[in-house]
């Protein structure tokens, strides 16, 4: 959905970027000005001090001097003297014989005052000390100085600021505002895929700016081929789900028929397995019943064999041959089954047959398979039901639906 203007110059990037922009400088210029502030506090404590020591040391003789003849008038004249300068906000002279000369200033600002000794001016006390002169520093003359001094840097930081705004705009918006508005304008164009504007977005600009103004009108190209391309689809898409929907056909009867190959090689395979078993047995069986009757010729050659020896060996091959009877029609069976099964598979013929016999001679053409995991099939069928349908479709059924559960459980 386009921007109105209005939007749009709520949302500026060259507001957005000169509000970080000018954030930034102002922490700086506060960083800057508190610095400047603490070292212009020191630069302006320190030379108030020298002053004022430099102008106690020109007038320490006459103090000396005041003191020591107690000329109160004097001393209180040196005391005026040292308050008329900017820097001192106080002056006051402590003596231990005289008293006090001044006004002493009380509380924590006490401390804060400048501290100098008076010694006595006759050379036969040895210099002792007579009093000390207490000269309190003035912070609101200090104070105004650093104000003077950082209001005009802050005036200026601020001037610079404003200035510094209207450059980067005015930069920002030629270089970069005017032409994103050019692009936001023209992604915003009204069916734009459609019918995509032919003249250049940007003609002549090389810069990033230009590399993006025409890699989106090229991305805009290529999708309106695109949509050419799908509408010339659309077009021919009836006889193209028609011709589909016959190769779909013939590929549906290739799988049903490789299908059916499949399942019927599978059978072919289970049944194979199946019959080594009986056919195996009934081979050792022939074998074994060949091995009793060279047996028994042997003894008939040596005149050794005895009723009772031959009615034996007459039982045991009564007995093998009762194992090969039994193999084989076991043999029988299994190829009955896979005979039945592979012949409704592949002639997709209505006919009448046992419900329950179709589904247990698949089942019995499934026995090497099943035989092979872990799992157990039961039956609960009705063998008296007989129906009129088609056995190989019931034959496929079975077959799949083990094939499917068989394969979920792996």
């Amino acid at each position: 959905m386009p921007f109105t203007p209005d939007e749009m110059g709520r949302t500026s990037l060259s507001r957005t970027f000169i509000f970080y922009t000018l954030g930034l400088f102002a922490i700086l210029g506060v960083i800057f000005i508190a610095i400047l502030t603490k070292i212009t506090w020191d630069a302006s404590h320190a030379r108030a001090i020298r002053v004022t020591e430099a102008f106690f040391q020109a007038t320490k003789r006459p103090f000396e001097r005041a003191i020591w003849t107690v000329n109160a008038d004097a001393t209180l004249q040196l005391i005026r003297g040292l308050e008329s300068l900017d820097v001192v906000e106080s002056v006051w002279v402590e003596t231990p014989d005289t008293g006090n000369f001044g006004e002493p200033v009380t509380g924590p600002r006490q401390a804060e005052a400048l501290t100098y000794t008076l010694n006595s001016p006759s050379t036969i006390l040895h210099k002792d000390a007579i009093g000390k002169v207490f000269i309190l520093i003035d912070r609101n003359t200090i104070s105004y100085e650093i104000v003077s001094t950082v209001g005009f840097i802050v005036t200026a930081i601020i001037l610079y600021l404003i200035l510094l705004a209207i450059v980067i705009r005015t930069v920002f918006r030629r270089l970069i505002g005017r032409p994103l508005s050019t692009i936001v304008n023209y992604l915003s164009t009204p069916r734009l895929i459609e019918d995509p504007p032919s003249a250049e977005l940007m003609p002549g600009r090389n810069d990033e700016i230009g590399i993006l103004a025409s890699s989106l009108q090229s991305m805009v190209q290529r999708r309106h081929l695109d949509l050419q391309k799908i509408q010339e689809y659309q077009t021919n898409l009836e006889e193209l789900v028609t011709h589909r929907t016959e190769q779909l056909k013939l590929v549906q009867e290739e799988l049903i028929q490789a299908d059916n190959l499949a399942a019927l090689g599978a059978l072919v395979a289970g049944v194979s397995h199946e019959l080594n078993t009986p056919l195996g047995n009934a081979l050792m069986a022939a074998t074994t019943i060949k091995d009793l009757t060279g047996s028994i010729h042997r003894e008939l050659e040596q005149k050794t064999l005895s009723k009772e020896g031959l009615e034996n060996e007459v039982e045991r091959i009564s007995q093998t041959a009762s194992i090969i009877e039994k193999t084989l029609g076991r043999a029988r069976e299994l190829v009955g089954n896979f005979r039945q099964v592979a012949v409704d598979r592949q002639s997709e013929r209505r006919r009448t047959f046992n419900f329950d016999h179709i589904i247990r001679e698949t089942l019995a053409t499934l026995q090497p398979t099943i035989k092979k995991t872990p799992f157990t099939i039961e039956l609960d069928l009705n063998a008296d039901e007989v129906v009129d349908s088609y056995p190989g479709a019931v034959s496929q059924l079975v077959s799949r639906s083990y094939r499917k559960r068989h394969q979920a459980r792996l």
